[in-house]
């Protein structure tokens, strides 16, 4: 078992998917501590962390919105590195081993995050179709094929200029190195691609690892799918691409971004 990293998973609600996630980590080739959080503590939440053994720890704060779970979660761990396990995700087997050793390759770097490939799921079926979205991240993580890891602030921030690529649930933290950072409480759907803009700030690497490590299920009960609905999400991409290409420019994005969100986001 490894003492250096730790799978936090932030439970809201009663998610039939919370127990697959579970498994997913305690299936781990290399073991991790697990920790479960909530800000929505429920009999549901309690029988199942009892039932595997795990700490569950309940935010005091209450249900404060996605920035405050996911920023009491992180607080929880003790190790260097954490991951948010997000509890609708499976995670391959070997993803805590790849991460390891690619972060142990590199220990001469200053590793913010590292982050990895991913597949998506709707209901248990795999995606096969290529969708806009999916060009769109290949196109921006491109700079990755030449070097794995980055350091340049410039870089860094041109990967994100036309969305986030990068798989939240799939990412690592080096907790010591970003003891200042936390998730912003202005959004509420668009925070972690505002995330990374902040992480894209400071000294240190971004690592990605092309490898699919993470199931990322697409379904209609999640904060992401309701938020595409309501326009929230709308809303807060646009100002984040109104701070990066200004407001002419980031409405003429979002013509393209928000169509391929809606075909992106589809459940069938």
């Amino acid at each position: 078992m490894t003492e250096k990293h730790t799978f936090i998973i932030p439970a809201f609600g009663n998610s039939p998917y919370l127990e697959e996630c579970i498994q997913s980590l305690l299936n781990q080739s290399v073991k991790s501590t697990i920790l479960i959080t909530t800000s929505t503590p429920s009999e549901f939440i309690l029988e199942i962390a009892q039932k595997h053994h795990l700490t569950l720890q309940i935010n005091p704060i209450g249900n404060n919105g996605i920035a405050e779970d996911w920023n009491f979660a992180i607080a929880q761990a003790n190790t260097p590195f954490v991951t948010l396990a997000h509890q609708d995700e499976i995670f391959q087997p070997d993803y805590t081993e790849s991460i390891m050793r690619r972060i142990e390759l590199n220990t001469n770097k200053r590793i913010i995050i590292l982050f990895t490939n991913y597949q998506e799921m709707i209901g248990k079926n795999f995606r096969s179709q290529v969708t806009f979205h999916a060009i769109v991240k290949k196109l921006l993580l491109s700079p990755f094929l030449l070097m794995p890891n980055i350091s340049s602030k410039i870089i860094k921030k041109a990967i994100l200029s036309l969305g986030t690529p990068i798989c939240c649930s799939s990412v690592t933290f080096h907790k010591d190195l970003i003891l200042d950072f936390t998730f912003s409480k202005q959004y509420r759907v668009a925070l972690d691609w505002y995330a990374w803009l902040q992480l894209s700030e400071k000294s240190g690497y971004f690592c990605y690892l092309n490898k699919k490590l993470i199931s990322h299920r697409i379904h209609s009960g999640t904060e992401t799918y309701q938020q595409i609905q309501s326009g929230m999400r709308y809303k807060e991409e646009l100002a984040i691409f109104t701070s990066i290409w200004g407001k002419t420019i980031a409405k003429f994005l979002m013509k393209f971004y928000i169509h391929g969100h809606t075909i992106h986001t589809k459940v069938e």
